[in-house]
């Protein structure tokens, strides 16, 4: 984790700070498989393996997480822009 490039100076510096040296990541997908974005749990020392359940578990935490984001995105907030669009052509007519 100390060398990986996905995170900045003051971030590895966080974390290393407190007390993390490793960390598990899961990706969260929609249903299309895109990756909408990424839990991490970090751990003072490397683990030295996940249960089949646990992988399972996690993988299905990171599947359900990703489609909820992907809808949130895809509904709730294309409307609240959409609302916003058609507030704003109101007000200059």
């Amino acid at each position: 984790m100390a060398g990986a490039d996905v995170f900045d100076e003051a971030s590895r510096y966080a974390i290393l700070q407190s007390g993390s040296r490793a960390a598990h990541s899961v990706p969260l997908t929609s249903s299309r498989g895109a990756v909408m974005g990424m839990v991490s749990s970090h751990h003072e020392r490397p683990l030295t393996a996940f249960s089949t359940a646990q992988l399972a578990a996690l993988q299905q935490t990171g599947t359900d997480a990703g489609r909820w984001l992907s809808w949130h995105r895809n509904t709730v907030v294309l409307d609240a822009l959409e609302r916003l669009h058609t507030t704003a052509i109101r007000r200059l007519h």
